[in-house]
This record gives structure tokens, sequence and C-alpha cells, in this order.
């Protein structure tokens, strides 16, 4: 599961129910945080307008810039911990952006193909986020032995700035470079139109990431 930790600066929190609420989340659609911005807002009553950034000093710089209302970060995995950075970026604000409200969700990998017939073994890299390759390093490991046994070459892994983003990258891939795959969601598979391979990758099938 994943949890989520939602930032905001105080002076610019909505004033009534009314008011339009622009919320900042890093990565692209269809990447895990996206997922987890999306569910957390469904429910409110503002009207929500979800804006991508590249990375989480972005975020930061739009919410001291009052260019959104919130800001939607991870704050800290089953998997791999505290994420420090957004801690550390949230000290050296000194006050101006504060954690006004938490969200987990459990995150399921998947091992995304373009739509191609492909076997496992047959896959020479691996994209995604750095945090999701740690993830599923039990499968990727499980997947470098078998391709040993069969005398081939340990998959690359390369890390990305999100899992929706390999997701793009693997459809937009030829087929002369290899057969490229991506750790991502079900709906980062659907968004760019890609085949899932194999389900649930994740070393623990219930982690989950804290967000707000």
């Amino acid at each position: 599961m994943s949890s989520i930790g939602v930032k905001r600066r105080a002076s610019n929190a909505p004033s009534n129910s009314t008011d339009k609420v622009v919320v900042a989340y890093q990565g692209a659609k269809g990447a895990f945080t996206f997922l987890a911005t999306q569910h957390f807002f469904r429910t409110k009553a503002h009207e929500v307008e979800l804006t991508a950034h590249q990375s989480l000093k972005a975020i930061y710089d739009s919410l001291l810039k009052e260019k959104v209302t919130y800001g939607f970060v991870p704050l800290e995995s089953s998997s791999y911990g505290t994420i420090h950075g957004v801690y550390d970026r949230l000290v050296a604000t000194e006050g101006k952006i504060e954690i006004v409200g938490e969200f987990g969700q459990i995150e399921h990998f998947c091992l995304c193909i373009a739509k191609d017939t492909v076997q496992e073994l047959d896959i020479t890299k691996v994209l995604g986020h750095p945090h999701i390759l740690e993830c599923c390093s039990d499968y990727l490991d499980s997947l470098d032995s078998r391709r040993q046994i069969a005398g081939r070459p340990l998959v690359v892994r390369v890390a990305v700035n999100d899992s929706s983003s390999a997701c793009a990258m693997v459809s937009s891939t030829r087929h002369e470079e290899g057969v490229i795959a991506a750790i991502g969601s079900r709906e980062g598979a659907e968004i760019h139109d890609l085949k899932i391979l194999v389900s649930g990758v994740g070393n623990d099938k219930n982690a989950e990431v804290r967000e707000g």
C-alpha cells in the first residue's frame, strides 16, 4: 500500500466549497501518485484541477508561488521507508508549507509490454521509477536467474521519472531496440495501449504508500 501526504500553503486554502482547487502531483497521468491524487480528491466538494509536475522541487516551488492550492506527494512506503527528500524540503520552507492531510493506498505493480506476442525471457530491458524497481527486485532477480539458465544476459534495469513515463517509453519503442518492458499500473498500461504480461510483480503484494 502507498501513503501520500497533502501539503499546502496556508494562505492559499480555498475559502468555500465553490472555489476551484488546483493540485500539483509528480509524474504523468496514470502514474501511481496521479491515481492516489485522483482518488483522494474525488469525493471533495470543490472543483479540482490536477496538474503534473516533473519533480518534488517543482511542486514546492508552485506552492510557494501560490500557483497551486495543494501539493500531493509521497511521504513514506511500507517497502522502502520514509521519503526523506519530501521532509527535507518541507523543513526548508520554514513553516510556509504544512501537511494538512494524508492518504494511503496499496500499489499493484504490473509488468507491461507493447501488444506483441513475447515471453518473459525475451525481455531485455525494464523501465520504472527507481523506488518501484527496488520494490520489484525479487521478481527481476528471478527473471535474471531464468535468463542466465537459458544462456541470456541479465535484464537491464533503467530508472525513469515515474511509472507512466516508463509505459509511454515502452509504447514508443521500435522493435529493433529489443523487447522493453515497464513496471507500472494497470491504468498506465491502458493509457499507453500496453499489454500486462505479469501482474503482481512487487516484493510485497500489500505494499502501502502514504501520501499527503
